[in-house]
């Protein structure tokens, strides 16, 4: 269990379709850009701003969702993926899927 009072997060995520995949009807190339807000006793703020690109839709007969994200701006430099704890601005990569069998 986690437990955090006085916690609020918020997230903004925006998208668009790129592109479809020739030869899948309803697989798509879809552009992101996002940006999370949050609070926890005892930090500054947490904040991250990026953009990422995704594959979406129907893969033969399985759903499909793998999603590539480049956090660009973290608040908490120490707290993200990257070879320099100390840099805000940086190269950073997050790679995530959702249920692919």
């Amino acid at each position: 269990h986690v437990i955090a009072d006085r916690t609020v997060a918020a997230n903004v995520d925006v998208g668009t379709r790129l592109f479809q995949v020739p030869g899948m009807r309803s697989l798509a190339v879809w552009a992101h850009g996002f940006g999370d807000l949050g609070t926890l006793p005892g930090w500054d703020p947490l904040a991250d701003v990026g953009a990422g690109v995704s594959l979406r839709g129907r893969l033969f007969d399985r759903d499909i969702h793998a999603r590539l994200d480049a956090p660009v701006f973290v608040r908490h430099p120490e707290l993200a993926i990257g070879d320099n704890p100390l840099d805000e601005v940086a190269a950073r990569w997050v790679l995530t899927f959702r249920e692919l069998w």
